[in-house]
């Protein structure tokens, strides 16, 4: 329903940003690293969202990263594992961390880091293990070949995926189309929405 907002950020803190779109406050649930990053308050920020329906209660999370996303997505596809307990995970540990600890089947890397119960650790890795297969550590840093690094073409490939594109196509033309002038992903999405119908 939403794929994004963008706003201004009202007020941030505790798993929480609230963004100001329009005159409309929307609360965002977060995890701790995505209201680190958050833009102060007061000023222009953008978060892809993810709304939990339920049947007692609507829930808008926010994203400071189409990686964050991703693996939120992966989380809450595992049996036994809903919004909040993905949030909790990726509040422990980020993206690329958990995908390594999964890829390499550490599921005590993901207990203690507090992201899961072992049990929900256990569950996590083997349902994800395969999807994750390619992490790895090379010259001491994680090489993380299905996120892109660049948060603006990230943010833009995701919302272009959601409008119709395979994430191969969206991430070409995100990159054909991104220069460094570029600071925001819609600005970016506009772009190659423009350039597709040439």
């Amino acid at each position: 329903m939403y794929s994004f907002l963008r706003g201004t950020v009202a007020s941030k803190g505790d798993g929480q940003v609230v963004l100001d779109v329009n005159g409309v406050g929307y609360e965002l649930l977060t995890s701790g690293f995505t209201v680190s990053d958050c833009a102060d308050v007061g000023t222009t920020e953008t978060l892809l969202t993810y709304l939990v329906v339920k049947e007692d209660a609507l829930t808008l999370i926010g994203f400071k990263t189409a990686s964050e996303k991703e693996m939120f997505l992966s989380l809450i596809d595992v049996n036994g594992v809903g919004a909040s307990k993905a949030m909790q995970a990726l509040s422990a540990m980020k993206p690329d961390s958990l995908a390594l600890a999964i890829s390499s089947g550490n599921v005590d890397a993901i207990v203690n880091s507090k992201a899961a119960s072992r049990k929900n650790a256990e569950l996590i890795v083997l349902k994800l293990k395969s999807k994750f297969k390619n992490y790895k550590i090379e010259n001491g840093e994680i090489c993380a070949p299905m996120f892109i690094t660049n948060e603006t073409i990230e943010s833009a490939t995701l919302v272009l995926t959601s409008l119709g594109l395979t994430k191969k196509e969206a991430a070409e033309w995100a990159e054909k189309c991104y220069n460094e002038d570029i600071k925001e992903a819609s600005v970016l999405v506009q772009k190659v929405l423009r350039s597709m119908n040439k």
